[in-house]
């Protein structure tokens, strides 16, 4: 029998709010114990009021002070995760506390004193009191120091009081730049501080932030992503019909190119599935995902729960057949899609799948294959990679089943183009994101560069007042410069990956140029400009336009912060003011104004990735001066900033190489090898100035 605090001494604190949840899925209620075997089947079946009563109950019968805390604390859980009613939490929560008085230690009633404290400073910040929140978290930091629980709340109370500064900034580009896409990305980030763990926490605040910009931007590209997240928060606080009613909304409009349409009707068929038990709405909305979203990449996902909702509702040989093509489908080289199907840590999927299966199929794959290959010989691929899937998931081992893969990539991406532009045809609404996902498709999978740009052309020239077509013209600009930028965030953006294409530089910067001159306002024309800087660093080797064209990004575009990790950020204006650095002192060997912009580089942005980078440059400029002691001082600095954080060694790597050896170092200790070289260099600064 395990016990509440038996179990949370296993799992991380901060994640035990969703401790009944992990139980409900992980173990049986008769393994839990009391009061949680009680109760586990009345939160299953979302029966909260007589869940709390049952909990009421037994405290009543219960003189033990440890068996109280944990069933107040139980209490507390379900009025602030279930029913919201926060005042009736708060009282459950502080009775966990005031047990502390009745036990001769206070380790006794770990973790349940602990988790109180931090869920009532959740509660504050759900209700919007973030004052009283931050003193909470404060009283948490001082009664357990170097604890998981200190962790969280100074991680917690940062988030709180460096958001409204963030909030009054993202404000200030609404206000700068009323109605553009600009605002509507300021819109989406003021949402996201309020549904953020980290920050504010406040559901029912980020939902009205969200509906804020749909209502008010619902043209633009954040839209569907914003009604998505309403959708998501719904069900984060077990509001499972508003959630259902928020995915319905961007489920119905049809095909979507940024795939959230597909996600949210997954999100709801594991709403009706798993929270209300209702299999044949579950079913019939998995089979909408498998038939719209064909190739969707949860559509593995969508066919094992629709093999459950079979099972469930007894229609056993649809199940079985459905259970047959997850087997082969599902990627074993991608386990974090266990999450996808609630099998968290399982490694035998396959094998507990192929347990519900009895029978073999009897048909003959070759008429399948044939039927296939008549299919696709009329360019009927959609059809074609149904068959294909139906000939794998049945004849897993035959000739036929071998071919199909060889060539189910290529079917599977000329089907998507295929529904897109069949999509195009009924929808003007979706039709530039369908057009340019067309583009997207010759660019990042077949491979085929004259047709990309064919493609993003019609998107750019057809579709001139949408986002997208900003889009395109910096995809067709980028094609032609040939380019492999060092901002590997831009290189890998969407997962792009590419062979090179022989560069025309004057092509790729008059698409940048007819960019920034069409689409000003958008986050995409500092983009352009940054690549523009980049094609005159380094291929053109015209550094007064470069340095123009990084000036740009820095001071006419809102900065874009992108977390590295280690508290560390990135941003195409950081980039770029530090490229101007570099120019002066590589290329112009302006030292005096390298020394200068890489000052300024430090003040702008003290969080910079490129911190170490930055001070080493700055060395390296007082060593050409002979003024060797200042150098080593800055080495040693940028040591200082390397050994925290593997963030500055990377960057460190890729932006100041100059001062290191690249054959000695390792993948393996990259840290520790840069560490080396750089305090043997100042060393040798240090040597010297003592000969001397």
């Amino acid at each position: 029998m395990k016990s509440l605090k038996a179990i949370l001494k296993g799992v991380c604190q901060y994640t035990l709010p969703l401790i009944l949840v992990v139980c409900s899925l992980a173990l049986k209620p008769e393994e839990l114990g009391r009061p949680l075997s009680d109760i586990a089947p009345l939160m299953d079946a979302r029966d909260y009021s007589r869940a709390v009563d049952k909990l009421n109950s037994y405290a009543k019968s219960s003189s033990e002070t440890e068996q109280l805390a944990e069933t107040y604390y139980l209490i507390g859980f379900i009025h602030r995760d279930y029913t919201h009613k926060y005042d009736d939490a708060l009282k459950a929560y502080q009775r966990v506390i005031d047990l502390s008085g009745k036990v001769t230690s206070s380790a006794i009633l770990e973790p349940y004193l602990a988790l109180s404290k931090m869920s009532i400073a959740g509660i504050y910040r759900h209700i919007g009191q973030y004052e009283n929140a931050v003193e909470i978290y404060g009283k948490v930091v001082a009664d357990y120091p170097r604890t998981e629980y200190a962790t969280v709340a100074i991680r917690n109370i940062k988030g709180i009081k460096d958001a409204p500064a963030e909030i009054e900034l993202q404000r200030g580009i609404i206000d700068r730049f009323p109605g553009t896409e600009l605002a509507a990305e300021a819109q989406f980030e003021i949402a996201e501080l309020y549904r953020s763990i980290e920050n504010l926490h406040n559901p029912e605040r980020a939902i009205q932030e969200y509906t804020r910009l749909v209502d008010q931007y619902p043209n633009s590209r954040r839209a569907a992503e914003a009604q998505f997240k309403i959708g998501y928060v719904y069900s984060e606080i077990h509001r499972q019909e508003k959630a259902i009613a928020a995915y319905q909304k961007l489920a119905q409009n049809g095909l979507s190119a940024d795939r959230l349409a597909a996600e949210a009707l997954f999100q709801i068929g594991t709403i009706y599935y798993s929270e209300l038990h209702n299999y044949q709405k579950a079913m019939d909305t998995f089979t909408r995902l498998l038939q719209n979203y064909p190739t969707h990449w949860k559509f593995a996902a969508g066919v094992y729960w629709r093999g459950m909702c079979y099972e469930q509702l007894g229609d056993y040989d649809n199940a079985i057949s459905t259970y047959e093509m997850f087997v082969q489908l599902y990627p074993d080289e991608k386990p974090g899609w266990l999450d996808d199907i609630e099998r968290h840590g399982d490694r035998n999927v396959k094998v507990r799948v192929q347990s519900k299966i009895q029978e073999l199929k009897k048909l003959a794959p070759q008429a399948k294959w044939n039927q296939a290959e008549k299919l696709r010989s009329q360019g009927k691929y959609h059809e074609t990679l149904s068959v294909y899937r139906e000939l794998i998931g049945k004849y897993p081992g035959s000739q036929y089943s071998e071919r199909v893969k060889s060539q189910i990539d290529r079917v599977t991406d000329l089907a998507e183009i295929q529904i897109c532009r069949e999509a195009i045809e009924r929808s003007d609404v979706q039709a530039p994101a369908l057009q340019y996902r067309i583009a997207e498709i010759y660019e990042t999978k077949i491979h085929d560069y004259l047709s990309t740009i064919e493609e993003y052309e019609k998107v750019a020239k057809n579709y001139p007042d949408s986002y997208w077509a900003a889009e395109a013209l910096y995809r067709t600009g980028f094609i032609y410069s040939g380019l492999e930028p060092s901002d590997l965030r831009l290189a890998n953006e969407d997962g792009r990956s590419r062979e090179r294409m022989k560069p025309d530089y004057q092509k790729a910067i008059g698409k940048y140029r007819q960019l920034i001159r069409e689409y000003s306002d958008v986050d995409t024309a500092a983009k352009a400009y940054y690549q523009m800087g980049e094609i005159y660093r380094t291929s053109l080797k015209d550094y007064k336009r470069a340095l123009e064209a990084y000036g740009k990004v820095a001071s006419d575009y809102p900065r874009r912060d992108f977390y590295e990790g280690r508290g560390y950020k990135n941003s195409l204006a950081d980039e770029s003011q530090f490229k101007i650095g570099r120019i002066y002192y590589e290329n112009l060997q302006n030292y005096d104004v390298a020394i200068q912009v890489f000052t300024e580089f430090l003040n702008d942005f003290p969080d910079s990735c490129r911190k170490a980078a930055a001070y080493s440059f700055i060395a390296a400029i007082h060593e050409k001066r002979d003024d060797r002691e200042t150098s080593a001082d800055y080495l040693e600095r940028t040591i200082d900033i390397i050994v925290e954080s593997d963030v500055q060694s990377t960057f460190f790597v890729r932006d100041a190489l100059h001062n290191i050896s690249r054959n000695q170092l390792s993948g393996f200790e990259l840290q520790r090898d840069i560490i080396k070289q750089l305090r043997m260099k100042t060393s040798q600064l240090r040597a010297r100035t003592v000969r001397q």
